[in-house]
């Protein structure tokens, strides 16, 4: 049904339109809710309609822990932390053909991807959400207290994820050293 409606908006309608068209889908069927069978998931609300989704995932181009931040039923950002060479996130702007490009993390481990994407949420967000062609999501002021205590809570479960799921065995011990990495410092 997703990819009817996608491929029905793109084909008659204008892009503006056809965004917006998406846009409703999404907010009515789409990532605000999941899957019952999806037990990995855990669902932070930060405020209304703005929500971090974390979760784990195995996929052919890697594994690890990830976490989405979501607003208005919008996927704004989801990072993949997948260890090196494979850990990554993504922008998502609202434009067309956003998903293709990654950006990959500079951090080796698993454990300071983690930290990066905790960080990146805490100190860069503002800037994240200035990309997207929404107005409304470019004018949406985050509350700073209550994200700083749910990028916790995401963390500790990403953390809680790379421990205890038995595919991450590999992820735990990093390749080029043999002591656990230093947790990110922010002010």
């Amino acid at each position: 049904m997703k990819s009817f409606v996608k491929t029905v908006s793109n084909t008659f309608l204008p892009y503006t339109f056809s965004y917006r068209l998406r846009q409703l889908y999404r907010q009515q069927f789409g990532r605000l809710k999941h899957d019952p069978s999806e037990q990995d998931i855990v669902i932070y609300e930060i405020q209304p309609q703005v929500l971090i989704k974390v979760y784990w995932k195995i996929l052919p181009i890697g594994k690890g822990p990830a976490l989405e931040l979501i607003v208005s039923g919008d996927h704004i950002l989801r990072f993949d932390c997948f260890g090196e060479d494979d850990g990554h996130y993504h922008i998502f702007s609202g434009y067309e053909y956003p998903d293709r490009d990654r950006i990959y993390f500079p951090e080796k481990t698993v454990t300071e991807q983690i930290n990066r994407t905790i960080f990146e949420l805490n100190h860069n967000l503002s800037c994240f959400l200035q990309l997207h062609r929404s107005r409304d999501i470019r004018n949406l002021k985050i509350d700073a207290v209550a994200l700083k205590s749910i990028c916790e809570q995401a963390r500790q479960q990403m953390l809680y994820y790379l421990l205890t799921v038995p595919q991450f065995d590999d992820l735990r011990i990093p390749n080029s050293q043999n002591s656990e990495p230093l947790p990110l410092k922010t002010a």
